[in-house]
């Protein structure tokens, strides 16, 4: 993902949120308070995982920043969402490559 970082205020301060374009014209979307602008460009992926509830899909990629924090991006309203692939285990990717961690 091409991760597209903005600032936003909130009640109890800076909050890095990010986007990233998906599938069909749709968002992936994240935030963390803990990033730095800076340590965006510097993430590297660590899992993606599938999670479904009351017929609503969503698939979120999860990353650690450079700083070890951890950054998740989530692309929802993914209906029925299904991995692709040798690479997933059940619904959780954790190839090192996200490429291998396509999906449905």
């Amino acid at each position: 993902h091409a991760l597209k970082d903005t600032y936003k205020k909130t009640p109890t301060g800076e909050v890095v949120a990010y986007t990233a374009s998906g599938p069909d014209g749709r968002q992936w979307t994240g935030q963390n308070p803990m990033t730095e602008q800076k340590d965006l460009h510097q993430v590297h992926f660590e899992k993606a995982v599938i999670q479904s509830s009351q017929g609503q899909s969503s698939v979120a990629c999860h990353y650690l920043d450079q700083n070890h924090e951890p950054v998740s991006m989530t692309l929802k309203n993914q209906v029925n969402a299904r991995p692709l692939g040798s690479a997933w285990s059940g619904n959780e990717c954790t190839a090192t490559n996200p490429a291998l961690c396509t999906f449905e």
